[in-house]
């Protein structure tokens, strides 16, 4: 990937991360799509877990 293009993915990135952090945004989008903007989930529902960074390892088979 070109380092221009790479640059925009990380900031778009760390957008949408920064939006999604708002407990009441995520409510509201989790609302939208999962349960058809029926207000299911609630802001105060929602409480912050340590950040997991997830790498899949794939194995070379010989």
């Amino acid at each position: 990937m070109p380092p221009a293009k790479e640059e925009k993915n990380r900031e778009k990135d760390l957008v949408e991360k920064r939006c999604l952090s708002d407990n009441r945004r995520y409510a509201d989008l989790i609302n939208g799509f999962v349960f058809q903007g029926k207000q299911i989930l609630h802001e105060t529902d929602l409480r912050e877990l340590a950040e997991v960074s997830f790498c899949p390892v794939l194995e070379k088979t010989p």
